[in-house]
């Protein structure tokens, strides 16, 4: 049984000497339990115990650790996936959205590639924000369709609208952002905590608010928005206990966007879908 899971996933290949090895010849992505990812790590090793997997694993460090983490961890052969690295005009050219959650780094020179080509593109990925003057611009010279946003969960969405009506209804009292996140998130404060601040602010510009970020575990995210005065104490709070309402999000905006061209960011058309 194992050895037909292994040889469908194209890992029973080759083998190297150490685990190490065989991690950097991995590319992770999402769908399979823990145990089944550290059986394929150990399938392609020549010497390889539970332990030595796990402390190749801690070596290298990399997003493959989180997502084994999590649980929800699938290994491909990363020579057998050479296309996903190449966003050309051949390999974009029957795709009808593309989706990326990635990294502030990777994100930027995803977008420019997609938008390039004049592909639509959903972008979930937050910290890159001192790029997108440029990618706004890169995609209405190419006639692409850009739809970003800082958090694509529709309860979110809903905190936003409650956020400015009630920057509003207690303009006196003040205002204050904590957010909490698994400790591999890269950026601080989370780019829904910013979002959140400008919706209150822009309410109401005669609110400061202050932002208190937390990394601790696997924690998916949790953002509560505090209106305090002398006497009370008024809370919104937003807690993700997966990762599905992000990705049914992103979906659902890039079956929103097929079709179309122009730059939206997600709060303009959630409540479309």
């Amino acid at each position: 049984m194992v050895a037909e899971r292994l040889r469908s996933q194209m890992l029973a290949g080759p083998k190297a000497d150490e685990p190490l090895k065989v991690v950097h010849r991995l590319l992770a992505v999402q769908g399979q339990d823990p145990r089944g990812a550290r059986l394929a790590i150990r399938a392609r090793s020549t010497v390889a115990s539970a332990v030595e997997v796990d402390a190749a694993l801690s070596e290298q460090r990399s997003l493959l650790i989180t997502w084994l983490n999590r649980g929800t961890l699938h290994l491909v052969a990363s020579e057998d996936y050479w296309w996903l690295h190449a966003l050309t005009a051949p390999t974009l050219s029957h795709v009808d959205v593309a989706i990326d959650f990635t990294n502030p780094e990777a994100a930027v020179e995803n977008m420019r590639a997609c938008l390039a080509l004049g592909t639509r593109i959903v972008v979930g990925t937050t910290g890159w924000y001192d790029h997108l003057d440029d990618m706004r611009s890169l995609a209405a010279r190419k006639g692409a369709g850009f739809l970003y946003g800082t958090n694509f969960s529709i309860g979110v969405q809903a905190m936003y609208r409650l956020a400015r009506e009630l920057a509003v209804a207690v303009p006196t009292y003040h205002f204050k952002i904590l957010e909490t996140h698994h400790v591999e998130k890269k950026d601080s404060p989370s780019g829904t905590a910013l979002s959140l601040r400008q919706v209150v602010q822009t309410a109401n510009p005669s609110l400061k608010v202050e932002i208190e970020s937390k990394r601790e575990g696997d924690v998916a995210g949790v953002h509560i928005l505090e209106a305090r005065s002398d006497d009370e104490l008024i809370e919104l709070k937003h807690e993700a206990f997966s990762r599905r309402a992000f990705a049914d999000g992103a979906v659902r905006a890039a079956e929103w966007i097929a079709g179309k061209t122009g730059v939206w960011d997600f709060s303009e058309i959630a409540d479309q879908l």
